[in-house]
Formats: structure tokens, sequence, C-alpha cells
């Protein structure tokens, strides 16, 4: 059996870039859900990972002895059950907010950590989860997020993950082989997604490049190297340490939004939305006329406002344009003034059709 052994350092180097890998699979994930099921999703892309590792990996998931794989499929169970809480919060809203619920993992696991030890968590510790919780909040967090459905869905999500996190701190310290438990975690939730693909969706491969390309590099990027190395990383750290770096995911997610999807981050935009948000000049939902455009605001983000208008287009406004240009809330107030123009020939009767008129001003129905 071969065990991998590395320095805090090393250990703690290589989680970080777990961490950001496993970010990356909100933005391809949030765009193959548009036409794939959810579980679909997640098996295409663990068996294939599968698939790959254990070929490169064959001899050491041969030599593996039996508490290895046993530690390999508990911890595959309990990501089985965390990946599928947070892509079911995932469709219902946004990947920034998502990856942002999620990753409060980084509170939970040292109050986790503490309640199973039955002990107050040192000082430093506590202070650094919370400035890590009050950055990637800072980042990520905008008005939008309420309690709907993908937000219980999300910190469900969060719960899972730091317990999953405490559980592979105990499993990868108990003197397994933490590559090959890893191998066996990928195709744990490989098999867990397909069983329920085939028991609750069409199950199908994916269809174009898009889905091609983004089952790919969910497989290769975000699985092969972010889940399957995990067990080795929290190796060689805490669990309370591994549940601070949590704080990368969202932070992470917030750049590749501004990268991929050209949401612009300047110290204007940022100020901007600081103001909408502290001025709450209008809410999700409320109907607003811009020089942008007008539509239904269904989000409020730190760099970004998106709105939806009647044609069903979605505009996604900067703050730091919003905050200095002037903007018309429509339905601010619940009753409002509407000019109505009637045309009338000029043989009408007009005093037949004023009657005709006032009945409908007063009964719109």
């Amino acid at each position: 059996m071969n065990v991998v052994k590395l320095s805090r350092s090393h250990a703690e180097l290589l989680l970080a870039g777990v961490i950001v890998a496993r970010a990356t699979s909100y933005l391809f994930s949030k765009l193959i859900l548009e036409g794939m099921g959810m579980f679909n999703l997640l098996g295409m892309r663990f068996c294939l990972a599968f698939a790959v590792l254990a070929v490169l990996f064959f001899p050491r998931l041969k030599s593996a002895n039996r508490k290895t794989v046993i530690a390999g499929a508990v911890m595959g169970g309990m990501y089985f059950l965390v990946v599928s809480a947070e892509l079911s919060g995932l469709k219902r809203m946004t990947s920034g907010n998502a990856s942002f619920l999620v990753n409060t993992a980084i509170v939970l696991v040292p109050l986790l950590q503490a309640i199973i030890k039955r002990q107050v968590p040192q000082a430093k510790v506590i202070l650094s989860v919370l400035l890590c919780f009050f950055g990637v909040g800072v980042l990520t967090l905008g008005a939008g997020i309420g309690f709907g459905s993908g937000e219980r869905w999300c910190l469900l999500a969060a719960f899972l993950y730091a317990c999953t996190i405490l559980i592979t701190d105990r499993l990868s310290h108990g003197g397994i082989a933490t590559l090959a438990a890893g191998v066996v975690q990928v195709g744990m939730i490989g098999a867990l997604s397909l069983v329920s693909s085939f028991l609750t969706e069409s199950t199908r491969l994916p269809v174009g490049a898009t889905e091609w390309v983004g089952i790919l590099m969910l497989a290769v990027v975000c699985t092969g190297f972010g889940f399957t190395l995990q067990p080795v990383a929290q190796s060689g750290t805490s669990a309370e340490r591994a549940g601070m770096f949590c704080a990368l995911n969202p932070m992470v997610a917030a750049g590749l939004g501004v990268i991929f999807l050209q949401e612009p981050f300047t110290g204007k935009t940022l100020v901007g939305g600081i103001l909408i948000l502290l001025m709450r000049p209008f809410r999700v939902g409320d109907y607003i006329s811009t020089s942008f455009g007008d539509g239904t605001v269904n989000l409020i983000g730190l760099v970004y406002t998106s709105i939806t208008t009647i044609d069903n287009r979605v505009i996604t406004i900067p703050n730091g344009e919003l905050s200095n240009s002037a903007v018309t809330n429509i339905t601010a107030n619940p009753v409002r003034r509407l000019d109505m123009t009637f045309s009338i020939d000029y043989g009408a009767d007009l005093r037949a059709a004023k009657p005709f008129v006032c009945r409908v001003r007063l009964d719109p129905d």
C-alpha cells in the first residue's frame, strides 16, 4: 500500500489548488444544466473522470487494501450528497451566490469540530474564519439572496460539505492510501449519480461542443484534480484549516464571472454596488426604467445588476454606471397614474361616449 505524505506547507498549497479547480465547476455546470439533467451531468462527469484515473493509477488501485476502498466509498457517498444539493441550488440561483452559500462551510467546520470535541475553538481560528466569511460575503453576496429553495439547497450543501471535510480529515489520517481512496471516491460518486439519473431522469450522452467541452473540463480539471487529490491534501493539514481554504472558492467563482462573462469590476463599479445595496433605490422584483432599458430586476449584486425586459431579454448593467444615472422605479408605489388617449370619430356623440370612457376608467375588467 502506497501512502502519500506531504508537509503542511505543500499540503495546503495542494489544497488551495484543489479548491480553485473545484471552483471552476460552477461555471461549467451552470452552462450544461440548461439542457442536461442534474444526475445525468454528475454521472457523465465522475464516471469519465474515474475511467481516466483508473488507467493512470491502476497499480495503486490494485494494491489498495479493504480499509482504503471502504474509506473511499464513504467519502464518495458523502460527496455525492454534497454535489447533489449543490447542483439543486445552482439550478435555481446564480453561480456566485451558490458558491458563497455552499462555502459557508468555512464557519461550520470549526463549529462542528468544537461540538464533537466539546471544546471552544481557539480565538485566532474564530477570528480567521470570521474574516474569511466576511471577505467572501463582500465579494459575492448581493441583495438578490433570499430564502428560496435554491438558498435552502445550498445551505444544506454547506452543512454536508462541512461534515464531509471532518469525515475526510479523520479517514485520511487513518493510515489509508489517500490517492487510491480519492480515485475510489470519484468512482462512487459516478456510480450513485448514474443510478439516480436512470431512476429519476432521461439519461443521455452530451450533445454538441458546449456540453462535451464542459463535461471534459469538469471531469479532468474539477474532478480528476479537484476531488481526487483532496484526501491527499487534507492528510497534511487540519480540518479547521481545510475549512478556511473554502474561502477561495467563491472568490475564484466571482473572478471567473469577471473574466469569462465580461462582468466589469472597477473601483467605480464596486462603490456603485455598495451604494445600491445600502440605499436600495429598488429591490429584486421591481420594474425599473434606466438609460440601458426597462425591465424587472432579477439580481442585484456587488458588481452588476441584471434586469429582464418584457420581451424576455436579460440586460446586465454595471453598478458604477447605474448609480450615476437616473433610474425610475415604476413599481415603487402600489398605485400610480396612467394616462390613456381615446380617439372618437368626428361625427360621434361626445355625450354618449363620455359615460363609456368613465366605465373603462372605473372598471378596467
